[in-house]
């Protein structure tokens, strides 16, 4: 069985600080959000690759190191508020809440919305 805080911290140090992910709140934020969680049940063997995911209509949850760079890029303050357009697995929305004061997420497709909405409030469990 995969220990997936092992997994998730190999992900950060090899992954995401390799492509200069060095912000401490970045790198803590994608520490607590349970990647796993928002992967889709038929690819949770590969929450934590250093990969795309798909998830259907086209849409794909990017590479971990690609988040880490654009949550790092965006500098967000504890007092930002954020619009996010395209919600997908939710993953990056909830990233966003670690980091930020509110966070909207708007999805076209009604299940991926729904599947987000669920991750969002599911209970982290091991893999």
């Amino acid at each position: 069985m995969l220990d997936v805080n092992t997994a998730r911290r190999q992900m950060i140090e090899q992954q995401v600080r390799a492509w200069e992910v060095l912000d401490l709140k970045v790198l803590a934020a994608m520490e607590r959000v349970p990647r796993e969680e928002f992967t889709p049940p038929a690819y949770r063997d590969l929450a934590f690759a250093d990969m795309s995911v798909p998830l259907g209509h086209g849409q794909s949850m990017l590479a971990p190191k690609l988040e880490g760079r654009i949550l790092q890029a965006l500098e967000l303050q504890p007092d930002d508020a954020v619009l996010e357009i395209g919600t997908g697995s939710g993953y990056f929305a909830a990233c966003l809440g670690a980091l930020a004061r509110a966070v909207k997420s708007i999805e076209i497709h009604p299940d991926l919305a729904a599947s987000a909405r669920a991750s969002s409030t599911a209970p982290t469990s091991t893999m």
